[in-house]
């Protein structure tokens, strides 16, 4: 796994764990968001295209966030082995069930937030909200 921005590395772990999955605009507001939040937070962003994350990471130092209570990873390479307590799928549509699959071999998660459309047909979401309720992790679409 590759190392990643990590602001205040001598926070203690293990508050909420959150993967967002993917940091383009949707994403970005997301983490913006999640940033406001004063409780203590482990932020792991993933997003495949290595420019998307470099510019979410000069953002987020530009701007005046409380980062006294976060720990923030960033990768373009999947985090294993995490309990994430909410998953913020901000990703296309197109192989989104293939995406949680991969998520959730690799890691565990209560709970998951999907972002725009869910699914690209209504086969596919059964399919994702069968597997999903064999794993009892709470999801939601926004």
């Amino acid at each position: 796994m590759e190392a990643g921005l990590q602001f205040n590395s001598n926070y203690e772990m293990k508050k909420f764990n959150i993967l967002l999955y993917g940091c383009g605009h949707i994403g970005f507001r997301h983490l913006q968001g999640i940033l406001k939040c004063k409780e203590k937070i482990n932020i792991y962003v993933y997003d495949i295209n290595l420019k998307q994350i470099e510019l979410v990471k000069k953002k987020i130092l530009t701007q005046n966030n409380n980062l006294s209570k976060k720990y923030i990873n960033f990768s373009h390479i999947l985090f294993q082995n995490i309990k994430f307590d909410i998953v913020i799928m901000a990703n296309t549509s197109a192989k989104r069930l293939e995406n949680i699959k991969y998520i959730l071999k690799q890691n565990s998660a209560k709970n998951i937030i999907i972002e725009k459309i869910p699914f690209q047909s209504i086969e596919e979401f059964i399919r994702a909200k069968n597997f999903l309720n064999k794993r009892s992790v709470h999801t939601w679409i926004n």
